[in-house]
């Protein structure tokens, strides 16, 4: 089956970046295009052309034309075309493409870093996770607009699990997209139990910089415990230190979206978002040999709503009373209870959580 060759991945390249040539056929962008591509030189072209090995796209059978809404047969693919919201299908399948080699550089980046703590026995490296709930998502819009709520930070480390004073629990002001202003409200009273409209929440600029301050305050501290002195330590966040937030994976695109409402754009954002389920498994897979275990599969075993956990005096303070189910904090904790249980299964030495004892209700002289 033929490979397109440079010119075609350049000729959707500038389909994609020319409104008015989105709806061409490949015939017409051919004459359309020939003059910017015979303009480039051989170094300009190259990229185009190494496409023809990475991308995975094979042109249908020669002398076979694809009619629309006809099947195609295994290995074709027809790129001319464009999806309902008027997207390149050839953008698409290299935004594909693209998504799963990051997701597979990161998974593997995940296994290095438990590779290198069980190597060193250093199982207090600290960790961050993140979850943020919405007051509302906007599905009916295009594009969406994500309403974060409540944001809740950890620090958190394999042998000792979540941080007790090492963590962060803030609340965004709302803001609201036209016509969701009843839906806000209503989720906001009915399942995030909060008050609307809450008072003590804050707009985004504040919290996007009590989550920077939290973040850079906690790297810090830990390279001081790791022996640099404080001015050393500052330098090496500054300089080198690339901070990861952990989050569930079925959590993590609308955490970046959260945040990047937040921070006012992804290319803002400070900090780059990744799977909680690729690091458990870096560190489950390093100590079996013969029962490794898929990041989908650790994604399942720590979903929250598959968890039942005693989650006493776990919540944040203003959900500590209600027991609520959908408290960031909460959900957070579950997570990383759950990792740590998981991976005590595989060999793992963990800190054991002291047992709570709810206080008696019935004084010290009552006689029965």
């Amino acid at each position: 089956m033929p490979k397109p060759n440079g010119y075609f991945f350049y000729m959707q390249a500038m389909r994609d970046e020319t409104p008015q040539w989105r709806g061409k056929s490949n015939a017409d962008l051919s004459l359309l295009c020939s003059k910017g591509w015979n303009s480039l030189t051989s170094q300009e072209k190259q990229p185009y052309n190494d496409m023809k090995h990475t991308s995975g796209i094979a042109l249908p059978k020669s002398g076979r034309k694809v009619i629309e809404g006809q099947r195609l047969e295994k290995g074709e693919t027809d790129l001319g075309g464009q999806d309902s919201l008027g997207r390149s299908l050839y953008q698409i399948h290299l935004s594909n493409n693209e998504s799963a080699r990051k997701f597979e550089v990161e998974e593997n980046w995940c296994a290095l870093q438990a590779q290198d703590l069980v190597r060193n026995n250093n199982f207090r490296k600290e960790f961050y996770v993140v979850k943020i709930t919405n007051y509302c998502i906007t599905e009916e819009m295009v594009p969406k607009v994500y309403v974060p709520a409540e944001v809740s930070i950890g620090a958190f480390n394999i042998y000792d699990g979540l941080s007790k004073t090492k963590k962060l629990n803030a609340f965004c002001k709302a803001e609201i997209p036209f016509g969701f202003t009843l839906e806000v409200k209503t989720t906001s009273e009915d399942k995030l139990k909060l008050p609307f409209p809450f008072h003590e929440a804050k707009p985004y600029n504040k919290v996007a910089q009590m989550i920077s301050d939290f973040v850079v305050d906690t790297v810090i501290a830990s390279n001081i415990n790791n022996g640099a002195d404080e001015t050393l330590a500052q330098q090496q966040q500054q300089q080198n230190q690339e901070v990861v937030l952990f989050t569930h994976p079925k959590d993590r695109e609308t955490c970046i979206q959260n945040l990047a409402a937040i921070f006012g754009g992804q290319n803002k954002i400070p900090f780059k978002v990744m799977s909680l389920a690729d690091l458990v498994a870096g560190f489950y897979n390093y100590k079996t040999d013969n029962d490794k275990i898929s990041s989908t599969a650790m994604g399942e075993c720590l979903h929250h709503d598959k968890i039942e956990m005693d989650l006493t005096d776990r919540f944040c303070e203003l959900h500590e009373t209600t027991d609520n189910p959908v408290c960031s904090t909460a959900i957070l904790t579950l997570w990383i209870k759950s990792a740590r249980k998981i991976l005590q299964t595989a060999g793992y030495r963990v800190q054991q959580e002291k047992q709570y004892k709810p206080k008696s209700t019935v004084p010290e002289n009552f006689q029965w």
